[in-house]
Order: C-alpha cells, then structure tokens, then sequence
C-alpha cells in the first residue's frame, strides 16, 4: 500500500513524517481512530528500517527569555 503508484515514493515519506509527527506534538489528535485507512498504511510501514532510524523523539526546548 502506497499513496502513489506501486513503490515506496516522496509522497510515502511525507504522508509517514505527518503521521509521525502528529503523534509527536499532537497526541490528543487521535487520528488512528477516525482515519482507518490511513492506520492501517501506518501500521504496514511503520518497522520499515529507514522510518525507524528517523522516528522523531520529543525535545525540551528552553525559553529564550535568559
């Protein structure tokens, strides 16, 4: 399952990163609950080796205000 043609693509990448990044700064968006389409690509794509070694991990930034 791709979002365009029959091989992994940008678009693959974007629509993953989104997801991704939903689920990093926006956890009360619960996507997988109202987009099942969309959990299900998740769920095929998401121990690809490259998505993983990506995965985006939460970061504490300090205020400028010092």
């Amino acid at each position: 399952m791709y979002f365009v043609g029959n091989h992994l693509n940008i678009a693959d990448v974007s629509g993953f990163s989104c997801l991704e990044y939903l689920d990093l700064r926006f956890p009360q968006f619960k996507w997988r609950n109202k987009y099942k389409n969309l959990l299900k690509y998740w769920n095929i794509h998401k121990d690809r080796e490259s998505f993983k070694d990506t995965k985006p991990i939460t970061q504490i930034i300090e205020s400028l205000d010092n």
